[in-house]
């Protein structure tokens, strides 16, 4: 492993929490990186933690928010990480002790996810900075907690869900969206079952999801066309459909289609395959702008590590995509996941963990640099299919 990087900007600042709710500052704590000179491999490492998994980055890859665990406690805390701020966890007065963030804005300035109040069900939140935390509205009939998953650019605009019962035997959680002026829109049943607003593209014109029924749907949500289910790739209601993740603008939705990796584009459904033409077992989360790159996890030799799809590459394993460029993953560090892209496809964040540790998750955040500025070498993968299966 590289030397740390010596850049006062690098350094981590770790907020731990006495039972009096008061921050206590401990640091510097600095960030492990990889062998690439002008590029880094940044693990989210907390001293006094469980875990630190990450969830969101925002458009220029420059902030990226999750949530952390404190060694010995079975609560967690959301966080806030930049590589020029460092670690900045959420703190507020008005704020529970177990909350975790699962999304960014685009502009990295307002994180959202769910906060836990003791004896309730969990709360949709929206955070900006200290004194800032704000539950979010459950003004719908009959509701029963809530959960929010992503944002638009600004974080004005919010979307998840919130559970409601239907009747005395009956409950359900629709897919909802949180809009600028407080007020909330409910996107709609699926006919199945459950619904559940996973991501919304930064413009906020487009959500996306899936319902939870006899049949799982995948959905897209416009206000011109309402809640719409998206093609199956092979034609017919079965199997597992899920949208994870959209573009900025709303024209390239990321998930699973009978357990397939695929691409929603101009309401045409995209298998997305290994470089040898055989299927992946992978589970797409993020896509680019432009819907050039693809990222999420891919299932290899009995496990998961995060990938990477493009149309030269087609799903690699993302330390074969870095070390293209140039940029070596630590090797005693697992990558599993990416969960999050820049809105160029170039910044990625996800999840991994040191060998011999795999129930210790840390968060991880890299940027290739720009195709013009170095030579790419391709790295064949071939790969034996395997199953996986897409937990929510």
């Amino acid at each position: 492993m590289k030397p740390p990087l010596k850049n006062p900007a690098s350094l981590l600042l770790l907020a731990a929490f006495s039972g009096a709710g008061e921050a206590v500052l401990f640091g510097p704590h600095p960030v492990l990186c990889g062998s690439a000179q002008a590029q880094s491999f940044n693990i989210i490492d907390f001293p006094g933690t469980r875990n630190s998994i990450l969830r969101g980055l925002s458009a220029d890859g420059s902030a990226a928010a999750g949530s952390f665990t404190p060694l010995g406690q079975s609560w967690s805390r959301a966080y806030r990480w930049s590589a020029t701020a460092g670690f900045e966890a959420l703190v507020d007065a008005t704020a529970p002790q177990d909350h975790d963030n699962y999304g960014i804005s685009g502009d990295g300035s307002a994180t959202v996810g769910v906060a836990f109040y003791l004896g309730e069900f969990g709360h949709a939140y929206r955070y900006r900075g200290p004194g800032t935390y704000e539950r979010l509205s459950e003004n719908i009939p009959n509701h029963l907690g809530s959960s929010a998953f992503g944002s638009n650019h600004d974080g004005s605009v919010v979307v998840g869900g919130i559970g409601q019962r239907l009747s005395a035997t009956e409950t359900r959680t629709q897919a909802v969206r949180w809009n600028a002026d407080g007020s909330v829109t409910q996107l709609g049943f699926t006919a199945y079952g459950s619904s559940y607003a996973n991501a919304i593209s930064r413009d906020g014109s487009t959500v996306v999801g899936n319902n939870d029924g006899f049949y799982q749907d995948a959905f897209r949500y416009t206000d011109a066309g309402g809640i719409q289910r998206l093609p199956n790739l092979l034609g017919n209601r079965s199997g597992s459909n899920v949208a994870i993740g959209v573009s900025g603008n709303g024209q390239f939705i990321v998930g699973n289609s009978n357990d397939r990796a695929v691409v929603w584009h101009d309401n045409t459904v995209t298998e997305l395959r290994l470089s040898n033409g055989d299927r992946a077992y992978a589970s797409p989360e993020a896509v680019s702008d432009d819907g050039s790159v693809l990222a999420g996890a891919l299932f290899v030799d009995s496990d998961y590590v995060a990938g990477v799809w493009t149309a030269a590459t087609q799903f690699i394993p993302l330390t074969d995509y870095l070390l293209s460029y140039g940029i070596q993953v630590p090797s005693n560090f697992i990558t599993q996941e990416v969960v999050a892209l820049s809105a160029d496809g170039r910044t990625f964040a996800g999840n991994g963990y040191f060998q011999g540790r795999s129930d210790n998750v840390r968060g991880f955040v890299v940027t290739v640099p720009t195709p013009s500025s170095v030579l790419v070498v391709l790295i064949p993968f071939v790969l034996a299919p395997r199953r996986r299966r897409v937990i929510l």
